[in-house]
């Protein structure tokens, strides 16, 4: 995982990538109002992620490490007998890091919806 000068960046980078793709399609395009219109749209769900991402990521894993330590506790009660408190690293489960990597991808896909309609807008735009 990248440390926090490592994160700004390839922040940075990104962001000069994301201007230099924007300026070329500025150029190409004949409705200029129209294209800034939708950038304006793209630069508020990349602003959005930026800085929002990371809290929403952060309180979702917590949510559901939550929800499936419950999950486990029940089930080794039930096993075990109702006074059973075992504890388990629940980070290591692999049914939890399944269950983690389902939640990141709903995350993640609702600012990929956003963005695959921007980018057909940009592509019906003159």
């Amino acid at each position: 995982m990248l440390g926090t000068k490592g994160q700004e960046i390839f922040k940075n980078a990104v962001m000069k990538s994301n201007r230099k793709a924007m300026d070329g399609i500025k150029l190409i395009k004949k409705d200029k109002t129209a294209v800034e219109n939708v950038f304006s749209k793209i630069r508020y769900i990349f602003n959005h992620y930026a800085e929002q991402g990371d809290k929403q990521k952060k309180e979702a894993y917590e949510q559901v490490k939550a929800q499936f330590a419950e999950k486990l506790q029940q089930a080794m009660q039930q096993q075990m007998g109702t006074n059973a408190r075992t504890e388990v690293n629940v980070e290591q489960h692999p049914q939890f890091q399944e269950e983690w990597r389902k939640t990141l991808v709903r995350l993640d896909t609702q600012y990929i919806q956003h963005i695959t309609e921007y980018k057909h807008a940009l592509l019906a735009i003159n």
